[in-house]
């Protein structure tokens, strides 16, 4: 089959253009992982959301594959508007770079694993993007908090991956 002329090769804007609708879809479909991860499969649909295990201050260890070590802190509390668990997190990296952003996960979720949707607040990202995303898979036993960490294509630099060990204050 012939070539056709006005579309190989593909000009700059062009592929641009491509490159950009695939890492736009790469986004949602990323993001329609973690809101099922943290919206579907509630232990008990019945149980009192203000409940929720997760509800409450952690503070303790981050380690980033990127940043390196630095301290974590959630505070998190049921949101009855959106039947949520949400509220503002922060990290201090050894360095000294201080990151913040918002934590939010559906209150009947399951708490097994805990997976919060985290947003790095824009003034904190190096560059303006339309989301900064990540998300925390993470197990709760009493008032303990360990797990994992991510932010997509480094959307909240310095962060990128790593773990996190938490305890309840």
């Amino acid at each position: 089959m012939p070539l056709v002329k006005s579309h190989w090769p593909l000009s700059p804007s062009r592929l641009a253009f491509r490159r950009s609708w695939a890492m736009s879809t790469g986004r949602l479909l990323a993001m329609a992982v973690l809101v099922c991860q943290t919206g579907c499969g509630s232990d008990s649909p019945t149980a009192p959301s203000q409940q929720h295990p997760a509800i409450g201050v952690w503070t303790g260890t981050l380690v980033d594959r990127a940043a390196g070590p630095g301290s974590f802190r959630m505070e998190l509390r049921y949101d009855s508007r959106f039947d949520t668990v949400t509220g503002p997190w922060s990290v201090t990296l050894a360095q000294g770079a201080t990151v913040r952003g918002d934590a939010s996960a559906w209150a009947g979720a399951r708490t097994d694993p805990f997976a919060p949707v985290l947003v790095c607040e824009p003034d904190t990202a190096a560059t303006v993007r339309p989301t900064h995303l990540g998300g925390v898979n993470a197990r709760i036993e009493l008032n303990r908090l360990q797990g994992t960490f991510f932010f997509f294509s480094n959307d909240c630099p310095p962060l990128d991956s790593g773990t996190i060990d938490l305890t309840r204050q």
